[in-house]
């Protein structure tokens, strides 16, 4: 396995941390925005596969019905977020 598709987290038979470049250091403000696109997916998907009262599938399908905008979700998410910083 090449240096470049080593997990970082793996033990290394050199003796050395190799961290390939889609692992290399980020900034603050990187990480957090990385963080909001993998809540995204658990909204959307991963939390949906477990869940009997929003199971996958129904945020959008609710969307294409017009039974909720894309613009309150955010709203929703915007409010929440600010109160939780608020705290």
């Amino acid at each position: 396995m090449s240096p470049a598709t080593r997990d970082p987290n793996e033990p290394n038979p050199y003796g050395v941390r190799v961290v390939p470049i889609e692992y290399a250091e980020r900034t603050r403000a990187e990480r957090i925005l990385l963080t909001i696109d993998d809540f995204i997916g658990d909204f959307l998907y991963y939390d949906r596969k477990e869940d009997e009262d929003l199971p996958r599938g129904e945020i959008e399908a609710a969307i294409k019905a017009g039974e909720v905008t894309v613009e309150q979700i955010v709203e929703r998410f915007d409010k929440a977020l600010r109160q939780g910083l608020d705290d």
